[in-house]
């Protein structure tokens, strides 16, 4: 909040459900408010609008753990890297989210 926060918080904003295993990373949008991404051991990516406390996609996929998630300058697609030695383009505006995917040189 403008100003900064002036109490300590002990209750949640919203509670949200949907991951069927561990969440390990989340990463806020720094340009749309309320947007977040989350990553799970469920090897799958899910975005989030906390206005609404419900993912609003949720992108499959992955083969494995999902070590990292970024989202690109203006925050219109995340980028994943995995275990399975795979980077990926998350396009989560489009009907095929996974928009590029590319494998690890030899030896990585």
């Amino acid at each position: 909040p403008e100003g900064g926060l002036t109490e300590h918080l002990t209750e949640p904003i919203a509670a949200l459900e949907g991951h069927q295993k561990k969440v390990h990373i989340v990463r806020y949008s720094r340009t749309a408010s309320n947007i977040i991404a989350s990553a799970s051991h469920d090897q799958t990516v899910r975005l989030w609008d906390l206005s609404q406390g419900e993912a609003t996609t949720t992108v499959a996929g992955h083969t494995d753990t999902i070590f990292s998630i970024c989202w690109n300058y203006n925050c219109s697609q995340l980028v994943t890297t995995c275990k399975d030695k795979s980077a990926r383009i998350i396009d989560p505006r489009s009907a095929n989210p996974v928009a590029m995917t590319w494998t690890a040189h030899d030896g990585a």
